[in-house]
């Protein structure tokens, strides 16, 4: 699926929970880096394995002259993110990331 298709919100949303329901939901992932954030697993298993994500955007391609940058839909870093301050990780399961995705509106 080409990036900006997959990046409309409605095709982002129902994407990241559709691959959140296949992930274990106790399993963690951190946060704070951009190889194994769950923003990032979930890009390079939709075919963007070149891919960095910060708090605001997902970068395409190799750095530092990355192809795409789009903008992520407004509170997914927090869906991301979780409870918790951007340093701590006991909040930052696969399962309550889905919950949190799953209370953002459509």
């Amino acid at each position: 699926m080409p990036i900006q298709e997959l990046m409309t919100k409605a095709n982002l949303r129902a994407n990241l929970i559709a691959w959140l329901k296949t992930k274990d939901p106790s399993e963690h992932y951190d946060y704070r880096n951009s190889d194994t954030c769950a923003l990032a697993q979930f890009f390079r298993e939709n075919g963007y394995p070149g891919c960095w994500v910060g708090s605001y955007s997902v970068n395409i391609g190799t750095g530092p002259n990355y192809e795409e940058v789009m903008a992520l839909p407004e509170g997914w870093d927090e869906a991301a993110m979780g409870n918790a301050f951007w340093f701590q990780k006991h909040s930052r399961t696969f399962g309550r990331m889905l919950k949190r995705v799953q209370r953002l509106p459509e």
